[in-house]
């Protein structure tokens, strides 16, 4: 999940960043309309994170590094915080 987030994300600033001048000006001036990121955090949400078998095995596995943590085995803490992080933009 974390590979296709960091993904996303990397495609979704290179998309803005060729859009930049529509996403100042129009999306400003126009409140119906969300800007590139906004609609990119939405359609990752919708068609990915929304499927309820895919952010159940997502929060189960976070879930798992977490206690696996605090029973001290050694966990990717990286991978942990981008999950976090990932679920918080989501949010």
């Amino acid at each position: 999940m974390d590979n296709i987030w960091q993904s996303h994300c990397r495609q979704m600033i290179m998309i803005r960043s060729i859009f930049l001048f529509l996403d100042r000006t129009y999306v400003l001036q126009t409140s119906s309309v969300m800007s590139i990121w906004d609609m990119g955090l939405d359609l990752f949400r919708s068609n990915i994170v929304g499927h309820h078998i895919v952010q159940n095995r997502t929060v189960e596995g976070l879930l798992q590094l977490i206690s696996r943590e605090r029973s001290g085995e050694a966990v990717d803490r990286q991978l942990m915080k981008s999950l976090l992080r990932m679920l918080s933009d989501l949010q």
